[in-house]
């Protein structure tokens, strides 16, 4: 430290004399960045060192000295060590959402546009593949410890598989982190995967956990199968079904249903959670019983509706399967049933018969699908009728009605 001080004061003192006046901080800077740039250029480590270290020490006094000038610098003068710490600093800066130190020296820094500027930076802006491998192999061979150089290693890959992207909320531009190279995204998961598991105790172990790596395994995951980030999320659906089925219970002794003709169905699906709704018609009902005053007939005329709430258990590129359960109510004039409602429960199973294949991300998606469902419907029955003697009777009883279907339809996701 004596030493940087006694240089300084020397520099100050010829700068002063030459000029015949008092030099500003400005000029002092500016010099300090010329002095550092021709030591880096010879080879005087020593020199450049004490140049950077005095720019460092007046950062708060408005030094000009960027992050990334210190990270190349340092790496000149092979203090790696020193150079690495900027660079974990810069990148943790970048790639971790919830870090804000609210340190000025890392806020505030002041860029010049200078020969040092350019010496330091001028290939700096997109990092290649070739370099990331050189710069990991310099590291390797230092005396770094061990978890700084998996560090390194980790973080260097990130350059090239991660950027920025920006997007407007009305009034209002966001910045945020996403996958721009997916060709180095599986090696960077398991580099990730790696440090984490060797070092979960690190600063940096938890947003590569939380954020990167699953952020990255999603596009790997993209590669191999690329309807798979599409499973267990939302979508709209339309079905066109033919169904039928029976009734089960005590008031099939009484009355008898055969159905049915086509059955309509909607849906639409927020991540897990499926909502639908359906009509159902063609419903044949009769009374097994004479009714005097309302003899029995047969009739195409009764029909269904339904609104039922499932959730998606199993979801895979060919198969899909959402359990539900619900409300309904079924009307059948025969029976002088004008509403009647009922708990419902059953499944869908969802086979997909022809699927667009993504070409990016995110990409909507459609798919024809062959639908069978099973839909159990519980209900009960009661009526007062008079025979054919004119004696008085009632009957009542619950009952299942059990419906079977097969459909087409078109799911957009």
């Amino acid at each position: 430290m004596k030493r940087i001080v006694l240089y300084l004061l020397v520099l100050l003192a010829v700068s002063v004399f030459a000029e015949g006046g008092q030099v500003s901080k400005k000029e002092l800077f500016s010099r300090a960045r010329d002095v550092l740039k021709e030591s880096l250029e010879s080879g005087d480590t020593a020199r450049a060192g004490e140049a950077l270290d005095y720019l460092k020490a007046n950062l708060d006094n408005g030094a000009p000295l960027t992050a990334n000038e210190e990270y190349y610098a340092n790496m000149g003068m092979h203090r790696y060590g020193d150079a690495l710490e900027t660079y974990f600093e810069g990148r943790r800066l970048f790639l971790d959402m919830d870090y804000n130190p609210y340190d000025p020296a890392l806020h505030a820094r002041v860029q010049e546009k200078d020969g040092l500027n350019y010496y330091l930076t001028a290939n700096a802006d997109e990092i290649t593949r070739s370099q990331v491998d050189s710069l990991d192999n310099l590291i390797a061979s230092t005396d770094i410890d061990q978890e700084r150089k998996d560090l390194f290693s980790v973080l260097l890959l990130s350059e090239l598989v991660f950027g920025q992207n920006g997007y407007m909320v009305p009034g209002t531009y966001h910045v945020a982190i996403g996958v721009r190279e997916t060709a180095y995204a599986d090696e960077f998961v398991k580099r990730a995967e790696d440090f984490v598991q060797k070092y979960p105790n690190s600063v940096h172990a938890g947003y590569l956990k939380k954020g990167l790596i699953p952020m990255a395994q999603e596009y790997v995951d993209f590669q191999k199968e690329p309807l798979k980030h599409k499973f267990y999320t939302g979508g709209y659906g339309a079905y066109y079904s033919r169904w039928w089925g029976g009734i089960t219970g005590d008031a099939s002794n009484f009355i008898k249903m055969d159905m049915g003709t086509y059955m309509l169905e909607f849906e639409m699906q927020f991540w897990r959670v499926n909502l639908g709704a359906f009509v159902a018609y063609g419903i044949d009902a009769e009374r097994k019983y004479v009714d005097s005053d309302s003899p029995s007939y047969d009739e195409d005329d009764g029909y269904s509706i339904g609104f039922t709430a499932g959730f998606d258990v199993f979801d895979s590129k060919f198969l899909k399967v959402v359990p539900f359960i619900g409300i309904g109510a079924t009307t059948i004039e025969v029976l002088e049933i004008d509403a009647h409602n009922h708990f419902l429960m059953g499944s869908n199973l969802d086979i997909r018969i022809w699927t667009t294949t993504p070409r990016r991300m995110r990409a909507p998606v459609a798919s024809v699908q062959l639908r069978l469902k099973y839909m159990a419907k519980f209900s009960s029955y009661s009526d007062k009728y008079r025979d054919e003697n004119g004696v008085y009777h009632s009957v009542s009883g619950d009952y299942t009605n059990h419906a079977f279907s097969v459909g087409l339809g078109i799911y957009w996701w």
